[in-house]
């Protein structure tokens, strides 16, 4: 490990051991930890660094210490852009991106009155430096939960937050291979402050004429939340951190063989007979239509992807 890296090790353990409260060269600034999911390695990475806040974001620079060379967590951000930040004791989702140039120039020049250091990272830099901007995720969602045994999925009736981006492809008249369409599929808020989204989807027997929906155009997709016998569902689903004090989710019980990847986060598995599997970012598995629920006692979300097959009750 770099000496740059211990250093940083260092202070994110200091920082979470008391309450976002760090001393060396970051005492008395305004701090956060970034975790982002690797660009290439898929594995959670986590970053200090300074921010200030505009509004309901959290704005931060991509100076790298002065290098000439934009920070790992950026190329992070622009692959993934979903994110968590740590804040003294809180931790939340947010989603990242880079400011367009006025918008970057006000947050420039507002950051830059308070510390001019800034410009002088810029100047050894010799490169521009990207400002970006850090959106919570609203994650306000009714959390009453749901008492019916667990047979049946949360309705998604709660608000849109934020969208993934589906691209799908087909074949033109001329029989070549072309991009066929794309749209933003919405990421919804469920009862328990989970997020989910369902990217793609298909009914029967898999063709590539079958229909098949990506719930693009900022709408969800119509149609019962679990496939039918051949069919296909692919979801991201966002677990928050639990609740020490509340009672554990119900064990969910699909009609579906399972399989996925952890994106971001640490989530465990349990089944019915109290055996569980803890999986982090990057891990995968196979869930074969059993009882199951997945909870999560870290600190900040996890994010799952997830590729539903129905098959015959």
């Amino acid at each position: 490990m770099s000496e740059r890296l211990q250093q940083n090790q260092q202070v994110i353990e200091e920082f979470r051991s008391a309450g976002g409260v760090v001393g060396g060269p970051f005492e008395g600034l305004p701090l956060l930890l970034l975790t982002t999911t690797g660009a290439r390695s898929g594995q959670s990475r986590t970053t200090p660094m300074a921010y200030f806040r505009d509004g309901k974001q959290l704005v931060v620079f991509a100076a790298n210490g002065g290098s000439k060379h934009n920070p790992a967590w950026y190329h992070n951000l622009l692959a993934n852009p979903v994110a968590h930040v740590e804040i003294g004791t809180e931790a939340y989702q947010v989603t990242g991106a880079e400011t367009g140039s006025a918008e970057r120039e006000r947050l420039w020049a507002q950051r830059v009155a308070q510390a001019p250091r800034l410009a002088q990272l810029r100047e050894k830099a010799g490169r521009p430096i990207p400002v970006v901007a850090l959106t919570p995720v609203d994650s306000s969602g009714d959390s009453s939960g749901d008492s019916s045994g667990g047979s049946a999925h949360p309705a998604l009736t709660d608000p849109v937050t934020s969208g993934y981006r589906v691209v799908e492809t087909g074949v033109n008249e001329a029989g070549l291979s072309t991009i066929a369409g794309e749209g933003v599929v919405p990421v919804q808020i469920v009862p328990g402050g989970r997020g989910l989204a369902r990217l793609w989807e298909a009914d029967g027997v898999l063709s590539g004429t079958g229909p098949a929906s990506s719930g693009g155009g900022g709408v969800a997709p119509a149609g019962p939340p679990f496939p039918t016998a051949g069919g296909v569902r692919f979801w991201t689903v966002s677990v928050p951190p639990e609740d020490p004090d509340a009672a554990p989710p119900e064990f969910l019980r699909t009609a579906t063989i399972d399989v996925g990847m952890v994106l971001s986060g640490r989530v465990v598995l349990e089944m019915e007979d109290g055996t569980l599997a803890e999986l982090s970012a990057g891990q995968a598995f196979a869930q074969r239509g059993t009882p199951h629920r997945w909870r999560n006692p870290h600190p900040v979300d996890a994010v799952i992807a997830v590729v539903m097959m129905g098959r015959d009750q």
